[in-house]
């Protein structure tokens, strides 16, 4: 019996749909989901489309994507119309875009196992091929798959400041949140510089060699210990503190 490919056409429309409503789904989704990851081919084509109007920072929207499919030969390659009037019926809002692609993205995973499941299996019958080479053919065929399901998303350092800068001025109209949320050091220049160290927070202690560097790790690490010991009733606590490195230079 013939099996279809793991899919969700109707994820895979709303994900598409999703981005026509609001230009700012495609920023949600677009580390996370590659054209193969769609399984019908016009999908593919529609969502390159998307990410290429987006590249040259063209609105996007029902006309310019339109548009943008016939000047590629590609607009006939469906019934456009027909399809599109289904396509707008799919979703309401574009505000649960990301778990529509995590549907895609999941049935994606699948489909590309199952392949992954069926070379390693034709491979396997192949007596003449050492069986180091077919250990390493598989290894490398599993290791493909999963790859293609690690969250490797690269943030502009634009988004990094302006977070950044958001989270400064709540501080500074909200300064109780410092003491509620970060764990002090104890050393009154540091923490009027940093605002104690926060859950999250990689804090990298560099210096020449024999700067007391490691003495110095290990006073902030007794002070944050001493603190997150004291205050008990308090959101912090020792697993949420950063971790301080040090290494010679």
């Amino acid at each position: 019996m013939l099996k279809i490919p793991p899919h969700n056409m109707e994820a895979e429309q709303a994900v598409l749909w999703s981005i026509l409503i609001d230009k700012q789904g495609l920023t949600v989704v677009w580390d996370k989901l590659k054209k193969d990851d769609f399984y019908e081919e016009i999908h593919w084509d529609i969502y390159v489309s998307l990410v290429e109007l987006n590249e040259k920072h063209k609105p996007i929207d029902l006309l310019t994507l339109s548009n943008h499919l016939k000047n590629k030969n590609l607009l006939d390659k469906v019934w456009w119309n027909s399809y599109l009037a289904e396509l707008t019926n799919i979703v309401p809002t574009s505000s649960n875009v990301w778990e529509y692609a995590d549907i895609v993205k999941h049935k994606s995973v699948l489909r590309k196992l199952a392949l992954a499941w069926n070379s390693i299996l034709k491979q396997s019958y192949e007596e003449d091929e050492k069986l180091s080479e077919l250990l390493e053919k598989a290894e490398k065929a599993l290791f493909e798959v999963t790859q293609t399901f690690v969250d490797n998303r690269l943030t502009h350092v634009k988004e990094i400041v302006e977070n950044r800068m958001e989270e400064i001025a709540e501080l500074n109209e909200h300064p109780e949140l410092i003491e509620r949320y970060s764990v002090k050091l104890w050393y009154d220049h540091l923490d009027n510089l940093l605002w104690g160290l926060k859950p999250g927070d990689l804090s990298i202690l560099a210096a020449r060699p024999a700067m007391w560097k490691t003495a110095f790790a290990l006073n902030l690490a007794r002070n944050v210990w001493m603190t997150t010991k004291e205050d008990k009733n308090s959101k912090k606590s020792m697993k949420n503190c950063c971790y301080i490195l040090s290494w010679n230079v």
